[in-house]
């Protein structure tokens, strides 16, 4: 009975893996403690971090004159976002959400006029530093670190809606899989031990 539960847990932390294995940065978004003051932005200095990562998808915000970007350690503009700060009036706290880039140093912030309001510092969040490495034991991969890990032949994206389907059909035939060897040998155990041989 113990194989048959360890054969079990094995299998469903198989399938979690899996699971684990398709999060990609689009689904992250950064959300930064701002502080808005008479068309004026500034780092929320009641929050001890300026920004964290959150486990959700961005979606983008077709309205507002204020625009932000984020950056790489190279310089490279890899994500804008709009926002509106009116929210608050003329004066108060405001949380900005933005979409997560992998390869993120810093987020900046203009006003209508394109005048640069503060900057944030979000490489402490980066899981690709674009140093031309593959550090794969710090997590970078093709998916989330293309400009250090290259694949060797170029495949076509999956259909995400497909590839989910797929993991969640995976994960559950190895957890049938494991119930039907769990009960084999628990079938097994009770006939040897009700005709023990002579």
């Amino acid at each position: 009975m113990k194989i048959f539960f360890l054969s079990l847990l094995l299998l469903i932390s198989l399938s979690l893996n899996a699971f684990a294995d398709q999060a990609e940065p689009q689904d992250f978004s950064y959300l930064f403690h701002l502080y808005f003051d008479n068309g004026q932005l500034f780092a929320d200095r009641d929050y001890e971090y300026k920004y964290e990562v959150i486990p959700e998808k961005y979606l983008e915000v077709n309205q507002g004159a204020y625009k932000g970007e984020i950056r790489n350690a190279l310089g490279e503009i890899k994500e804008t976002f709009v926002f509106d700060p009116g929210s608050v009036g003329n004066k108060g706290k405001i949380n900005i959400k933005a979409p997560y880039v992998s390869d993120g140093y810093e987020a900046a912030f203009f006003d209508p006029q394109g005048s640069r309001l503060v900057t944030v510092s979000i490489g402490g969040s980066a899981v690709c530093n674009n140093d031309k490495v593959c550090n794969k034991d710090a997590g970078e991969n093709a998916n989330n670190c293309s400009s250090d890990c290259r694949e060797a032949t170029p495949t076509p994206s999956p259909d995400i809606t497909q590839s989910g389907k797929t993991s969640i059909w995976n994960g559950l035939i190895y957890v049938l899989i494991g119930v039907a060897l769990g009960v084999a040998y628990w079938l097994w155990r009770r006939a040897k031990s009700q005709n023990p041989i002579a």
